[in-house]
């Protein structure tokens, strides 16, 4: 007799603990270090159970990223909805952006730290990616007309996300020790933006 099929609720709650358990192990042992064997283990499945939802690793893998891209875009979408100050809505952005980067640094690693191959370009990863990013834009397009500059607002966007980033990048590899704390370099990072618009 077949199995019952999920509801779509019941069934991205149970890829959502699939994607959970296997970030842990890839963050334990290496992404191409843990087969689809052991993510079933995991779970207390065979394989085959697991394969009925993702068709090879890369799939999970572009599921997980894709899923962390919708929560960086609900983030900043929160830190934007929540404040009335344009600038101060830019730099809180970038703040809990690292802070999203530091929290959950196996999974901001998988999206951004892999040869990513074909999986970048999944579409599911790039509509989402594209998601966040236009909150980004957003941002951006807040500043300018609170500034009551014209300017590029992807452009902008760009420069925010790229200082993001950095500054990520370096608060994940406990690097911010150097006479300097993230706190301390938020706002220097969006008012040298600012800056440069306009000069």
């Amino acid at each position: 007799m077949a199995r019952p099929a999920y509801d779509s609720n019941k069934r991205q709650a149970i890829e959502a603990d699939i994607c959970e358990r296997a970030v842990s192990l890839f963050a334990a042992s290496g992404y191409r270090n843990v087969s689809m064997r052991a993510i079933a283990a995991e779970l207390g499945w065979s394989a085959t159970a697991l394969y009925r939802y993702y068709e090879n690793k890369e799939a999970l893998l572009a599921s997980i990223r894709a899923a962390g891209f919708l929560d960086i875009r609900d983030m900043l979408r929160e830190v934007r909805a929540a404040s009335a100050d344009p600038i101060e809505a830019a730099a809180e952005g970038m703040k809990s952006y690292v802070q999203f980067a530091v929290a959950r640094s196996p999974l901001y690693q998988l999206m951004y730290e892999l040869d990513q191959g074909k999986i970048a370009a999944v579409p599911e990863v790039v509509e989402n990616r594209r998601q966040a990013f236009a909150e980004a834009i957003g941002m951006a397009e807040d500043v300018l007309q609170a500034i009551d500059r014209k300017g590029d607002a992807t452009e902008m966007a760009h420069l925010f996300w790229i200082n993001a980033h950095g500054l990520a990048a370096l608060a994940v590899a406990n690097q911010l020790d150097l006479g300097r704390s993230l706190d301390q370099l938020v706002e220097p990072a969006v008012a040298t933006l600012l800056r440069g618009l306009a000069s």
